[in-house]
């Protein structure tokens, strides 16, 4: 949604990752994110960062941007899908052998799809791509954009595949994807916008654990690290920071993501987007990243002051999933209009995902509320609408299924702690009882993650430790989280070979909810720690 996503920068990772290779356990590609701390936040900017048009002027007898079509660029990245159609529609009278209508007639299929989630209009659009790579495969093979853009459609197709459950298809579509911006690369290496999509590529490999990635290259081909990907997207924004550079935006919101889900920078995301990043008002795509990262790094206001701004035009392309997350937003603040915004998204959106998660939360705002028959009635709702796909549907359907409630002052902490009010979420986690164990476990757990964001770290690692003693065995992933960050802090400490025996203890537990989420950090943690 971790922001969510969309994605949402590593939905991505699901794709070519180990498991994969060895055909095991294939819906770990349809997990994103750790409650944002999950995968949710970066499904979305992970595909902002494949938008690579080339720049304005660029003549070749095949790839010529005009005007036209960049002002169709912008039209379509803005979600003002019909516009941009229409716009394409008059270039091709007048222009029919120029590739580039078709690159971004790949947009519209992509955004069109991946956000509206329509399973028969994906059947339909999906048709069109055979046709498209012919077409595409007898551009100019001279020019840099030729392997580039055929890479770009690729790659968008495999992560709407994601989103349909087709893996195999998704994962050849990458593997294919790699082959071409490699070669691309070698024959064209002063071409800037290719290391944009390599260096994602190459930082997503990456994260594959030491003793398996000989077994990946093998099968896969694709070998790369987190540090050479982050370089190589450090060159393009380096460009982009010097010269007139259509995707400076993408550009940015792209490093931002790999500075938060690969290299636990929160911060330094989200003053990167603060300080570099214009024009997101007008553009949903933009509002749904920078308010995503806002929600994942405490800035829970501003959040709110974004989703609350988005464009209401019907020339936009509907983008409902902003309505669930200022939702969520409004019921951290514990907001008493909460349930709005909420009830829009499931009412609206006609797809599968986050609607059980929507349900779950527009139950705990029942709760909350004292409102005992909606509380009953949206529970029901969650068992009977929507998928399991993403982590979050998933515990949310568990938690349907169960006799059992939140206890309300630990609910109240969990959401106040999610938004970033700390002393609020202190005071509940205190009025919360002690038993049964299950409420000590989870009390132990909300206060420990609560001094942690507070900067008490000593205090933070007494209850994470206890946390451990006392959850270990349990379903819940409280003890799981708590390893995931006692690595962490030893991390931070320089205490490396703690911070990999608590990684590798996390590794070990095998909790009912967030585990494709947890264990991910979890490696990724191992993974920056190779060398040291």
């Amino acid at each position: 949604m971790p922001l969510r996503l969309i994605g949402f920068v590593l939905n991505l990772l699901g794709v070519i990752k180990w498991r994969w290779v060895l055909l095991n356990d294939l819906v770990y590609f349809r997990r994103m994110h750790h409650h944002w701390e999950s995968y949710r936040w970066y499904l979305l900017p992970l595909l902002l960062g494949f938008l690579f048009p080339p720049p304005a002027g660029a003549a070749n007898q095949d790839y010529r941007f005009t005007p036209p079509l960049e002002q169709a660029y912008h039209l379509i990245t803005m979600l003002r899908l019909s516009e941009g159609q229409q716009l394409l529609e008059e270039v091709k009278k007048d222009d029919p052998d120029n590739l580039i209508t078709d690159y971004l007639e790949n947009y519209i299929d992509f955004f069109t799809l991946f956000i509206s989630e329509n399973y028969q209009d994906y059947r339909l659009r999906s048709q069109k791509l055979e046709t498209r790579m012919n077409r595409l495969g007898k551009g100019d093979a001279s020019s840099a954009y030729h392997q580039f853009i055929q890479a770009e459609v690729l790659l968008q197709w495999a992560i709407v595949r994601l989103k349909f459950e087709e893996y195999y298809p998704a994962y050849t579509e990458v593997r294919r994807a790699y082959r071409l911006l490699e070669r691309n690369q070698r024959q064209f290496p002063g071409f800037v916008a290719n290391l944009k999509s390599l260096g994602i590529l190459h930082a997503l490999v990456g994260t594959v654990p030491d003793r398996f990635k000989g077994l990946f290259s093998f099968f896969s081909g694709m070998r790369g690290t987190i540090r050479q990907g982050r370089e190589e997207i450090e060159q393009v924004l380096a460009y982009s920071e010097k010269e007139e550079f259509i995707f400076r935006e993408e550009t940015l919101v792209e490093y931002a993501f790999l500075l938060l889900h690969l290299k636990n920078e929160g911060e330094e995301a989200w003053d990167l987007l603060e300080t570099r990043l214009d024009g997101v008002i007008s553009n949903p795509l933009l509002i749904f990243v920078k308010a995503s990262i806002a929600m994942h790094t405490g800035r829970n206001d501003e959040a709110i002051t974004l989703l609350e701004k988005k464009p209401a035009d019907a020339a936009y392309f509907p983008f409902y999933y902003l309505d669930f997350i200022l939702g969520l937003a409004k019921l951290r603040r514990l907001d008493p209009d909460a349930d709005q915004p909420l009830l829009k998204f499931v009412n609206r959106f006609h797809g599968r995902l986050y609607i059980k998660e929507a349900y779950q939360k527009l139950s705990w705002f029942a709760l909350l509320n004292h409102q005992n028959a909606k509380q009953q009635l949206y529970r029901q709702s969650c068992l009977t609408e929507g998928s399991t796909l993403l982590d979050e549907d998933a515990n949310a359907f568990q938690e349907a299924k169960s006799t059992e409630w939140p206890e309300i002052d630990l609910l109240r902490a969990q959401l106040l702690f999610d938004g970033g009010y700390y002393l609020r979420a202190l005071k509940a986690v205190r009025n919360a009882p002690d038993h049964p164990t299950e409420f000590r476990l989870e009390k132990t757990y909300r206060s420990g993650r609560i001094y942690h964001a507070m900067g008490n770290v000593e205090a933070a690692r007494k209850d994470y430790l206890e946390t451990l003693d006392l959850g270990s065995s349990s379903g819940k992933y409280f003890a799981c989280n708590a390893a995931l960050l006692l690595g962490q802090i030893a991390e931070q400490e320089g205490k490396w070979q703690e911070a990999r025996t608590y990684y590798e203890r996390c590794l070990t537990m095998e909790p009912d909810s967030y585990k494709t989420g947890l264990h991910q950090k979890a490696k990724a943690g191992i993974n920056r720690l190779e060398g040291r």
